[in-house]
């Protein structure tokens, strides 16, 4: 299940809106253990994950999913630096659309 915590663990997360919020679980730092950046939209009381970057030392991947589960992944061949600011740019500039499309069923 992509269904995310309602809060009781305390991952650092931001807020974009009311429904929206960005999750950051992990360090980039020790990508050994791996690195989560993950987009979450609020229906009905319950969080789900819309979008993930996960980084790890051999391979970063961005996840996208749509209502019903479906899942697209994709591998990003970027320097990890590069990779981590692509997803903070793609995330702040991109959230209303994937949510918009997720919650349109897109």
């Amino acid at each position: 299940e992509r269904h995310a915590d309602d809060g009781a663990t305390q991952q650092p997360r931001q807020y974009l809106s009311v429904n929206s919020r960005v999750v950051f679980e992990g360090s980039a730092d020790d990508l050994k253990k791996g690195y989560r950046v993950s987009l979450e939209w609020r229906s009905e009381r319950q969080w789900t994950t819309v979008v993930i970057y996960e980084f790890y030392d051999d391979v970063i991947l961005h996840h996208t999913f749509d209502r019903t589960d479906k899942k697209k992944t994709r591998r990003i061949a970027l320097p990890i630096k590069q990779a981590l600011q692509l997803a903070e740019n793609d995330l702040k500039s991109n959230w209303e659309q994937y949510c918009r499309s997720f919650t349109q069923g897109i």
